[in-house]
């Protein structure tokens, strides 16, 4: 796939390169299409078979509730009080947005949920917020608890894991309690919250 999208950024620099509406220029606008639904159909395969087995070995399928739009947001300009720019790691979270809107998560998403739907079984989102500075053994939440990427080492009692599975034990958590609560709410959006107004 890399070696797709690498092949794909040259052939868009030759195009950028070529004269409009020249005939060499329709040939490499046909080869950038033919290489895009390439890694459109390696995207949604990836969709089938993820979803396929999250269905089938799944009762319940709990989903962050992400919001994509605010993750992917380019980092504001900085300025001194000289008017100078100073570095804002635009280009690293260039590098991330891309990383994260490549994975396709709403058509993966789109995908569980009518296999659930077909297989009679319940997809569930709960809201997002601190799930991943939250200790699954213990509750404790705090940014420190992660200060790198792949670890989670909470402050209070000194639970150590991989930090994404910290985070979906979290959610698992989370959801297992408002199913449990008798004042829990579905939203429109299928999200699970809590509300003093009962079912």
């Amino acid at each position: 796939k890399e070696k797709s999208a690498r092949y794909i950024k040259q052939l868009q620099r030759k195009l950028a390169r070529q004269k409009k509406g020249s005939h060499r220029g329709k040939k490499t606008k046909q080869r950038l299409a033919r290489h895009h639904r390439k890694t459109a159909n390696i995207r949604k395969d990836f969709s089938h078979k993820t979803s396929r087995s999250l269905v089938d070995s799944a009762k319940v399928i709990i989903f962050e509730d992400l919001k994509t739009g605010n993750m992917t947001k380019k980092p504001k300009a900085k300025q001194d009080e000289a008017g100078r720019f100073l570095p804002n790691q635009a280009s690293a979270k260039a590098g991330l947005n891309k990383a994260i809107l490549d994975k396709g998560w709403h058509q993966l998403e789109s995908f569980v949920k009518y296999k659930a739907a077909n297989a009679g079984k319940a997809v569930f989102k709960i809201p997002a917020p601190y799930t991943s500075q939250e200790c699954a053994k213990c509750g404790y939440t705090h940014p420190d608890n992660r200060k790198e990427q792949a670890l989670f080492h909470c402050g209070d009692c000194g639970h150590i894991d991989n930090a994404d599975r910290n985070a979906s034990l979290v959610i698992k958590k989370r959801a297992i309690n408002l199913l449990k609560d008798t004042g829990t709410v579905l939203s429109e959006r299928g999200i699970l919250l809590s509300s003093d107004t009962g079912r």
